[in-house]
């Protein structure tokens, strides 16, 4: 199994990425990005923050899914 991991920010991801987060959660700001590419796969794993939580989600082929989430401690 090979693959290649890339790392960035919200300037990094491709237009299409970038417009689903912002309409799909538009109360939250992409803070970190990684793409992994494997085989014929092309997957955004994305950091998204609130004032009140933090989410991790996932795009690949037009799907968005959550991967994980976290409420902030104030």
């Amino acid at each position: 199994m090979i693959y290649n991991v890339s790392y960035g920010y919200e300037k990094n991801l491709p237009e299409e990425v970038r417009s689903k987060m912002t309409e799909t959660y538009p109360e939250y700001k992409i803070t970190n990005t990684a793409n992994v590419k494997q085989s014929n796969r092309d997957i955004w794993v994305i950091n998204l923050e609130s004032d009140k939580s933090i989410m991790i989600v996932r795009f690949e082929d037009g799907d968005v899914g959550e991967i994980n989430s976290y409420k902030k401690l104030m």
